[in-house]
């Protein structure tokens, strides 16, 4: 029985005073600013206007045939590499076998010594 006061809530009539908040009245001025008023210079910044320009960038339609760059597809070519098949003659480096000649000098120059 007692319950029917929450939704009298003798807080409640109080809480009207929420919307009616003498701050809330005040935050109207928020969009009533003074300095409002002088904000709408920013919608109108006279920048403002010339930036559209840069969404309209003529360079950006050209931009698309970056996407389109021919030189892509002669990229696939890169992986074709016919240098790449010869690598494995890098591993097979003649010079190698030949620098075992190197220690082999080594043990010559050694001989000479002895």
């Amino acid at each position: 029985p007692e319950k029917p006061t929450d939704p009298e809530k003798p807080t409640d009539p109080e809480k009207p005073t929420d919307p009616e908040k003498p701050t809330n009245p005040g935050k109207p001025t928020d969009p009533e600013k003074p300095t409002d008023p002088e904000k709408p210079t920013d919608p109108e910044k006279p920048t403002d206007p010339e930036k559209p320009t840069e969404p309209e960038k003529p360079t950006n339609p050209e931009k698309p045939t970056e996407p389109e760059k021919p030189t892509n597809p002669e990229k696939p070519t890169e992986p074709e590499k016919p240098t790449n098949p010869e690598k494995p003659t890098e591993p097979e480096k003649p010079t190698n076998p030949e620098k075992p000649t190197e220690l082999n000098k080594k043990e010559s120059k050694s001989d000479v010594t002895v």
